[in-house]
């Protein structure tokens, strides 16, 4: 739908996110996959000019989501940077600490620097 619609539609979409960083938890594969790719177009459409929005929305998920999800959103986060550096930088001062917290989850996958799903 993301795709098919287009950026007019990122608004719109942007209340999916929470119940597709819930399915990233699915013990089927295609239904994590599927997630993934959702939260990736939903996210893809948003210019850097609404890094700001976005972040405030992936970081009140952030302290919704499970092990899995906190994965997803971190993931999302670091999508901003090719596209964004400027605005990115601009909002870690209000992003690192919520970030920190999601990184000290119980789950090592989560926040292990040497895990390539980690997020940053």
């Amino acid at each position: 739908m993301a795709t098919t619609l287009g950026p007019p539609a990122g608004p719109a979409l942007l209340p999916a996110l929470p119940v597709l960083y819930e399915l990233y938890m699915d013990k089927g594969d295609v239904v994590r996959i599927a997630a993934t790719s959702a939260v990736k177009a939903i996210v893809k459409l948003f210019p850097p000019e609404s890094t700001r929005l976005i972040f405030r929305n992936l970081e009140e998920n952030l302290d919704k989501a499970k092990w899995k999800g906190k994965v997803g959103i971190l993931d999302a986060f670091k999508s901003f940077v090719p596209t964004a550096k400027t605005q990115v930088a601009n909002q870690l001062g209000e992003t690192l600490p919520k970030v920190e917290t999601a990184m000290h989850d119980t789950k090592s996958e989560v926040g292990s620097p040497m895990n390539p799903n980690a997020g940053f």
